[in-house]
């Protein structure tokens, strides 16, 4: 059963590689690979992202960047118990960071509008970058306020405060991948594309309390290629390797897995099973801060080059076809 459990080593990606075979695509082999910057945000260090582009534009690897639109810490978890708010315009680190990478291979991924959900801690503490936005995680419901023209005003504001900056975002990635039904159908009207996994529902108005009687269900799907249209009617761009993580429980509780850039490249190899299979793969520059004493920036090299010598072809996800 190819769906009884999906992951980036198992059988699921045979039965992905048999769709072409099933569906007469004639496809050639063709095996690329994306990189994309996460959860950038007006905290995002420039000199962290300065290294990243450098980087990258040595080697000649466009890449895109998750950015956060605007900026809220209501309950002041970062500032000292006063709460924060921190428009694009004000942001000019990240303003210069963007456009600096911008004309060295960037592109820019809109990622939320606040990446939070207004003054509750939705599983963390509601500062941008850490919680979910379009669905009640604590609860593993939509929000009260869920309708797909709350999740649209959302995505007009994010694309307001970008354009009004002079930054235009090329494709869409919902908080933590999760968002309800009824916000995800806000999307294609705003974005020709997304960028992410994408969760997907029995329902419209998904029950999800295991308790209740014919409760539905939900699951988390990554596709090794390029999805042109989804249930919802999204264009879907691969994720399908994972990001690096280091356990740094001592400094941040919800922040205690690992995942190494060993692990990423095994399931780079892995994905050379599907004929056109992608190598996409994302990384939060935050890591190359010297405060959380990690070996973050050695390891994307690594990755990177592991990738690479593995035959990938590294691609632009705002041009790739």
């Amino acid at each position: 059963m190819p769906f009884s459990y999906i992951g980036p080593r198992d059988r699921y990606l045979v039965i992905c590689d048999l769709l072409h075979d099933i569906l007469g695509t004639n496809q050639p082999v063709l095996h690329r690979a994306m990189v994309r910057l996460e959860d950038v945000n007006a905290f995002t260090t420039s000199a962290s992202m300065k290294t990243l582009t450098d980087y990258m534009y040595s080697k000649k690897i466009p890449f895109s960047i998750a950015t956060i639109p605007l900026y809220q810490d209501p309950l002041g978890a970062y500032n000292g118990g006063v709460p924060l708010t921190v428009h694009l315009a004000q942001a000019s680190s990240l303003k210069q960071a963007l456009n600096y990478a911008l004309i060295r291979g960037g592109s820019i991924v809109m990622h939320g509008y606040t990446h939070q959900y207004n003054s509750t801690p939705n599983i963390d503490n509601a500062v941008s970058g850490n919680d979910y936005e379009f669905w009640l995680a604590t609860q593993n419901r939509p929000v009260d306020e869920d309708s797909t023209q709350w999740a649209s005003n959302r995505l007009k504001a994010g694309l307001l405060e970008l354009s009004t900056n002079g930054f235009v975002p090329f494709a869409w990635e919902a908080p933590h991948y999760q968002s309800s039904p009824l916000s995800i159908k806000a999307v294609p009207p705003l974005f020709k594309t997304t960028y992410q996994r994408v969760v997907y529902y029995t329902s419209d108005q998904p029950n999800l309390n295991s308790t209740a009687p014919n409760h539905d269900y939900s699951v988390g799907q990554f596709f090794p290629y390029i999805i042109n249209s989804d249930y919802y009617g999204q264009r879907v761009l691969p994720e399908n390797l994972g990001n690096i993580e280091y356990n740094i429980c001592s400094i941040d509780p919800f922040s205690c897995l690992s995942y190494t850039w060993q692990d990423l490249y095994t399931n780079a190899q892995y994905a050379l099973t599907v004929r056109d299979g992608f190598a996409s793969f994302f990384f939060h520059p935050f890591w190359l801060e010297p405060d959380l004493g990690t070996p973050g920036f050695q390891d994307f090299q690594s990755l990177v080059n592991g990738i690479t010598g593995l035959g990938f072809q590294w691609v632009a996800g705002n041009g790739v076809k």
